[in-house]
């Protein structure tokens, strides 16, 4: 599966007139890099020059500059001051106080420009800076991986069966210097884009990041095993070979300079290795353009004597990933993309999964209590594997923001109808179980993982319709069954209030992926 940065480029760039203290002033640029709050942002200033801009560091906090349309910017401090001073003591990040005639997003659609540097050699307008998957504006400069990628080639890839899941991280400006480490930058990965990455990996199929963007992102909400989770905020992670990756196990990228931070990303994706050098003289010319060094992105593959990665992506791909990053026209046509929530993988007969919630539990209070499972923050995954004949099923069984969890299973029943359990998948696997032991306290992660049989078990007529009991795989593909999750706090009475409903706290009605 795919995983894409669907963050937008903004308008970032902004003429600027320096205020000095008689009165005259000097032209510079005003860049913006991400909002602090709805007045302040992190920008850098820049001088003009022949060939676009340089970093200005003559600046001091309280410098006041003018902007288009009656717009004023001040710079207050310096933003993460001990990472971000040059050996002179100057400062290239700042944070400024904007004070805007309308909303900043708004603002600088009307009067900025993108972004441009040196190897650009004339304007180009924003819409040759965004890519198909652009949906959410927000970074100061484009994820470039994704420039490459054309709503027929995306079409293709998901004919033949790759999926594409999206997520955001709004990068901030990229005139880092050399070994300089990447300030922190705001992300959101939707929950349904953790379930799929899960998914993934559970079935054994390639996660392949679309550019370091994804990947810091990935990694940020990823733990220690791998397993990722839906969040938001500010990511500071810098991503180091000691490090290593968690998630992602391919990645595509474009340029980089020689000592900038992503190589660090690549390495880290190597295990050791040393990004494997494109040479070929079509790549050469198609880089003859900038000063920058082109590496292939690789799959991560076991080189113990760390000599080089031995597979890299296709020499097409490479090319088309410079060409569509640099050549001086605009961006394909952009068009939604459907982001299906399971992922492909392996060779077995068919993939199920679910997602759980309060909501879906069918549950009428016992008075006094009003509550109900649906006021529970709970949720769940369950992802099964099933083997080519139907006898073996793998699954893993994963919780979070749940309390007091004593037992989960598969029961037969129609969407919105309670029925009976058929197997049993914590605290025991099968057919038959018992109740784990109540007031267990929070359960966040893993549940339970194991495999079954479901041979011989039967979902009875009363509760999947039909005039005989149906064997559970057929009731799964029907979508006749369901997952719940039951918890208990071991204190009477029972069902009042989240972690205390023995009848099921969150439930998804099983669904059949076929690949």
């Amino acid at each position: 599966m795919l995983v894409v940065n669907i963050s937008a480029t903004i308008n970032a760039a902004l003429e600027a007139v320096r205020e000095r203290h008689y009165g005259s002033g000097r032209e510079a640029m005003l860049h913006l890099s991400a909002p602090l709050s709805e007045k302040q942002w992190v920008v850098e200033l820049r001088r003009r020059s022949a060939n676009g801009t340089s970093p200005l560091l003559s600046a001091e906090a309280g410098e006041r500059l003018r902007l288009p349309a009656g717009g004023m910017a001040q710079l207050v401090a310096p933003y993460l001051p001990d990472a971000d001073k040059f050996p002179s003591g100057s400062v290239r990040l700042w944070m400024a106080d904007l004070r805007l005639p309308k909303d900043a997003l708004a603002y600088t659609a009307r009067y900025g420009s993108p972004i441009r540097y040196a190897y650009v050699p004339k304007p180009w307008p924003l819409t040759y800076y965004q890519t198909v998957f652009s949906a959410e504006p927000g970074s100061a400069e484009m994820p470039s991986a994704g420039r490459a990628f054309t709503p027929q080639m995306v079409q293709r890839l998901i004919r033949k069966g790759v999926r594409i899941a999206p997520l955001i991280l709004h990068t901030g400006v990229s005139s880092l210097e050399a070994n300089e480490p990447p300030y922190p930058e705001r992300y959101r990965v939707p929950h349904s884009t953790a379930v799929a990455v899960n998914k993934a990996r559970f079935l054994g199929a390639h996660v392949i990041a679309v550019g370091t963007t994804v990947v810091r992102a990935l990694e940020t909400v990823a733990d220690e095993g791998g397993h990722v989770h839906g969040g938001h905020g500010w990511t500071d992670l810098v991503i180091t070979p000691e490090r290593g990756l968690r998630v992602a196990d391919a990645m595509l990228t474009g340029l980089h300079e020689p000592k900038a931070s992503h190589l660090s990303m690549l390495e880290a994706l190597a295990s050791g290795g040393t990004p494997y050098l494109c040479r070929t003289r079509r790549l050469e010319r198609a880089a003859a353009t900038t000063s920058r060094t082109t590496y292939c992105s690789a799959r991560r593959i076991s080189d113990p004597e760390g000599l080089m990665l031995r597979r890299e992506i296709a020499l097409g791909a490479i090319t088309a990933l410079l060409v569509g990053c640099t050549a001086d026209k605009p961006a394909p046509t952009a068009f939604e993309v459907r982001v299906p929530l399971f992922a492909v993988g392996g060779n077995s007969a068919f993939n199920l999964g679910t997602h759980m919630t309060g909501a879906e539990e069918v549950f009428t209070p016992v008075p006094p209590s009003t509550a109900t499972p649906a006021d529970s923050r709970g949720q769940g995954e369950a992802i099964f594997r099933v083997s080519d004949d139907g006898t073996a099923v793998d699954f893993r069984l994963i919780a979070s923001n749940i309390d007091n969890v004593i037992m989960s299973h598969i029961h037969c029943g129609h969407p919105g109808q309670n029925g009976p359990i058929r197997m049993w998948l914590y605290p025991v696997i099968g057919p038959t179980g018992a109740p784990g032991p109540n007031g267990t306290g929070p359960q966040n992660g893993v549940l339970a993982s194991g495999t079954f049989n479901p041979t011989g078990v039967l979902c009875p007529k009363a509760n999947v319709g039909g005039d005989v009991d149906m064997p559970l795989l057929d009731a799964i593909r029907a979508g006749l069954t369901y997952v719940n999750v039951h918890t208990n706090d071991g204190v009477p009475p029972v069902n009042t209030g989240p972690g205390d409903f023995p009848g099921g706290e969150i439930r998804g009605q099983l669904d059949q992926h076929n690949h």
